[in-house]
């Protein structure tokens, strides 16, 4: 628990009215880190996302062949359910869309509800509930005084959208659920919905009825669709760039939907407890979830949150009308209503739950099926899958057990199976990387005779480096007449490098900051083995590099004689700075795998120097104008019959695939 001085995340707008909240050195909150070292990894990844929703939607109408539907869409007239509806009619799936009624739709949701069937020309069922027990049953959360006066709404949804899947044997429900708007929600603002310990305990309490036909969905409802009905849940927004505000204007120009005043503002009372009893009662406000998914996604800036959040949640001028229609509709007088409104809050630790059953269930779940944990904690990650292929056959690598090393039985792929947290990436680069490498008049040699291959490829003009470092490459580069830019993660590094002419983005490659297709070069010297996530990132290579356009890249050699030699201390072999290790085989499958041809791949190179401080575990490997490596580098340069046996020893290396390094350009088909 969080029980210091009010503080608000320095990158998103969470702040300490989520009592659980937790700040790291920088400031940053544990919602935006887990945002960006872990849900980002599920929102849209341009070109991949595509494949990915077209085999599902595939997979979709397969599947419903032999029935009526393809698919059940839970509609409310919201903007998230409106638009997959839009959606999934757009691909040519057959649904059958269904909105559960607890009573409290707006106006507004009505008609749009009706609008979309009509427009889309889809099949509608209606589900309605039992009011008289609906109401017990959510004014028993009210006189509870816990913020989960939904759960009873949470719950009876999918409740009802499984029972007509199963009844019309669809396979198949789409849900408006994603992470691009909702991917960060503190438990400690709403728990578990689907709780019905919970649930019950609530309404034995304060409920003054038997619930006999409310339709309930806990763990156990949840595994019988699941495994024996065989419903699955597809979340289709993830698959695509979910913007709000592109969505509303597509949907009140097609379907002549109307807005309705806040995120799940369609219904009266939702709109109720989470503009006004949120923050009067339980002092948060839920705009600053909404706010900060959206800041992490892009689509709003901290400063426009911030201005938004300076308004009140609810309307000044109506809430006082407001409050009179929730007490009428609940049967309450309006005194009393606002005595439930002002007792003490509590939360749902003070009644029973299955929180640690619940827990236990899940985790399970995920071990068994390979499930990735989301939004749970600030690190600790581990990838479960192959980063290229995507098996779940991965096998600890002997010997490389300190470096949480993993290798794929299918593809043979190493890598770091540890996922390090943004702010342990930040601080390890601004703690070892320097300014003041060395450049030797060689390696100045090297770039020039690089960027003699790129000039047959000139178009656009534009050249990107990846991992920019202080910049000489990008600064031999411009001196050729190339519009340069960089990435790099250290504030130190980006000064530099944009002191040199470099236009710089500061942390991941962010598909965001580049036009598709702009550049003609994407350069890559030693920092694919950096990446994380190698097949989430080549998709943005293949989106901003334009067809024809070449990706070079140098990368340590994991089948290199040096390798063989040293085993385990091995100095390239080092986390969390190198997360991903390479052979010829593994390069060549990540490439073509993402839409790129091989032009050239070879390994070659030994160094003398690295196997001595490797041996001598001296720590970072760095160059100086004065070691052997380089006094070696300048005698082969000027002696013919040395210059000769270099292409004769890399020529051997090559042929056995056991030089240094790799070096590789690739064209995009």
């Amino acid at each position: 628990m969080n029980n210091t001085e009010f503080q608000v995340c320095k990158r998103c707008v969470m702040d300490t009215t989520d009592p659980d909240i937790v700040f790291d050195e920088n400031g940053f909150c544990n919602h935006c880190n887990d945002y960006f070292d872990n849900i980002v990894k599920h929102t849209y990844k341009g070109e991949s996302s595509d494949k990915e929703l077209a085999a599902i939607i595939d997979k979709i109408k397969r599947d419903g062949k032999n029935s009526k539907y393809d698919c059940v869409i839970g509609v409310s007239g919201g903007v998230d359910s409106s638009y997959v509806a839009y959606l999934a009619k757009q691909k040519g799936l057959r649904i059958l869309a269904v909105h559960m009624d607890n009573g409290w739709d707006s106006e507004e949701s009505v008609k749009n509800v009706r609008n979309i069937i009509q427009k889309l020309e889809i099949d509608y069922q209606s589900y309605v509930l039992d009011w008289e027990e609906f109401k017990d049953l959510q004014l028993s959360f009210l006189k509870a005084s816990v913020p989960e006066i939904e759960t009873p709404t949470d719950m009876a949804i999918p409740a009802a959208l499984h029972k007509i899947a199963a009844e019309n044997k669809i396979k198949y429900i789409i849900s408006g659920g994603n992470y691009a708007t909702e991917g960060i929600l503190p438990k400690s603002w709403q728990y578990n919905g689907k709780d019905l310990k919970y649930l019950k305990a609530i309404h034995k309490q304060f409920g003054t009825r038997k619930l006999k036909n409310f339709p309930t969905f806990g763990h156990w409802s949840e595994i019988y669709y699941k495994f024996f009905k065989g419903i699955k849940m597809i979340y289709i927004l993830n698959y695509v760039p979910y913007a709000k505000d592109k969505a509303v204007k597509i949907l009140e120009t097609e379907l002549d939907w109307k807005y309705y005043g806040g995120k799940h503002y369609e219904s009266r009372i939702t709109a109720f407890v989470q503009g006004y009893i949120y923050p009067v009662k339980f002092n948060y406000d839920y705009r600053k979830a909404t706010f900060s998914s959206l800041i992490c996604e892009k689509q709003v800036t901290r400063e426009e949150a911030f201005n938004e959040l300076k308004k009140l949640p609810y309307n000044k001028e109506t809430i006082e009308q407001d409050k009179q229609y929730i007490a009428k509709k609940f049967g309450l007088s309006l005194s009393e209503l606002e005595t439930y409104i002002s007792q003490d809050a509590k939360t749902y630790r003070d009644y029973p739950n299955d929180e640690k059953k619940l827990a236990f269930i899940y985790n399970l779940y995920r071990r068994l099926f390979n499930k990735p944990k989301i939004n749970t904690s600030v690190g600790g990650k581990y990838h479960q899958n192959c980063l290229i292929c995507n098996s779940k056959r991965i096998k600890v690598l002997n010997g490389y057990e300190k470096d949480s090393l993993v290798r794929c039985q299918d593809c043979n792929f190493v890598f770091s199976q540890k996922i390090p947290k943004h702010e342990e990436l930040v601080k390890y680069y601004e703690d070892t990387y320097t300014r003041d490498d060395y450049l030797s008049p060689i390696t100045i040699k090297r770039y020039n005779e690089v960027l003699d291959q790129f000039e047959k490829y000139k178009k656009t003009n534009k050249l990107l480096d990846l991992g920019s470092g202080v910049g000489y490459f990008l600064e031999a580069a411009k001196q050729r007449g190339w519009e340069v830019y960089g990435t790099e993660f250290t504030d130190d590094a980006m000064t530099i490098c944009k002191n040199k002419g470099a236009i710089m983005h500061q942390g991941p490659l962010d598909r965001t900051n580049y036009k598709k297709e702009m550049f003609d070069i994407i350069t890559s010297f030693e920092v694919i083995e950096h990446i994380n996530n190698p097949k989430e990132e080549l998709p943005i290579y293949k989106e901003i590099l334009r067809k024809g356009g070449v990706l070079y890249f140098t990368t340590p050699n994991f089948n290199s004689l040096e390798r063989y030699i040293l085993k385990g201390n091995y100095s390239a072999i080092k986390y969390p700075e190198h997360l991903s290790y390479y052979t010829k085989k593994t390069i060549n499958i990540l490439f073509r795998n993402n839409g790129f041809k091989k032009i050239k791949l070879e390994a070659i190179g030994f160094s003398l120097s690295r196997i001595r401080h490797s041996l001598k575990h001296q720590g970072n490997f760095k160059i100086t104008e004065s070691y052997d490596d380089e006094k070696i580098r300048r005698r082969f340069e000027t002696n013919k019959l040395l210059r000769f046996s270099k292409k004769f020893i890399n020529a051997t290396l090559n042929l056995f695939s056991i030089g240094n390094s790799l070096k590789g350009l690739y064209v995009k088909e």
